[in-house]
């Protein structure tokens, strides 16, 4: 039985007497609740994307040698306002920044991206299916393979999902390893873009589509998730269950409900690594 952690506190053996690096010693992480502090093994990195643009990401490593790494992109508008000390409240609980413990704790590094240095207002309107955010991707993907040399896989959720499409379609060979798609954006609002702005049919890369049958969001209809997945024959993962209590359209689309499968990551998680596994 797999087990998960979704975030982490440190402790220290006391067997350790003089100063040392970080890079020198790993600390022991052990299971606690979910937080915006870093756990002690994560930290802020930023790297240069496009010209005068930089990302920062939280970098979460294993404990053992990284046997691939995976790029956890949040929906909403992308902000996860990381310092050297952590992120927003809000951001932690989103279902692909919550679930960054479980990858390190099964030996896969992951990499959970902040908003570019000229997006600092979100990523709004049709950034996320733009070339920019690739190239964005791309600088990210090369930083991940040139430290780690492993393959670098893509797990997004509702507004993340267009990030991670975009990725695959436009850069092909130098894009993603596989991507995981949960609670898909199919349907434009409100101005923003969608997955029906990606050109899907150019994604050779493995793909996985996990959408809660009672998914309440507008923009993410399990029944879009399945024609999507269904029409570029994708592995599709359909989930029932959880815990939802909303009574409005925002709260349906955040964390705390079937779109964001509160309740859920001990049986979501399991499936996303059997198929990484399998790719």
């Amino acid at each position: 039985m797999l087990a998960l952690s979704i975030v982490v506190s440190c402790k220290r053996t006391a067997a350790v007497t003089t100063a040392v690096s970080s890079s020198e010693s790993k600390a022991e992480c052990v299971p606690a609740a979910v937080s915006p502090a870093f756990a002690c093994n994560e930290k802020r990195v930023a790297i240069d994307t496009r010209p005068g643009v930089t990302l920062a990401f939280d970098l979460v490593e294993p404990s053992t040698t990284p046997k691939r790494a995976v790029i956890l992109l949040s929906g909403g508008d992308g902000k996860l306002s990381l310092s050297d000390e952590g992120m927003s409240e809000s951001a932690s609980h989103n279902f692909a920044v919550r679930i960054r413990q479980a990858f390190a704790n099964e030996g896969i590094v992951a990499a959970v991206p902040d908003v570019p240095s000229d997006q600092p207002n979100g990523l709004e309107g049709d950034f996320r299916s733009s070339k920019d955010h690739a190239e964005d991707m791309r600088a990210l993907i090369a930083w991940l393979d040139g430290k780690y040399h492993v393959p670098v896989w893509m797990v997004a959720t509702s507004r993340g999902t267009i990030s991670a499409a975009n990725a695959a379609a436009r850069l092909g060979g130098s894009g993603p390893h596989g991507i995981v798609l949960t609670s898909p954006v199919t349907v434009s609002e409100n101005g923003k873009d969608s997955l029906a702005h990606v050109d899907l049919a150019t994604i050779q890369a493995p793909c996985q589509v996990v959408s809660h049958a009672e998914d309440g969001c507008p923009a993410s209809p399990h029944d879009g998730a399945k024609a999507m997945a269904d029409e570029h024959n994708w592995s599709f993962i359909s989930e029932k269950g959880g815990s939802e209590h909303c009574s409005d359209a925002k709260c349906r689309c955040g964390p705390a409900s079937h779109h964001g499968f509160e309740g859920l990551d001990g049986k979501v998680i399991p499936k996303i690594l059997a198929f990484m596994n399998a790719g």
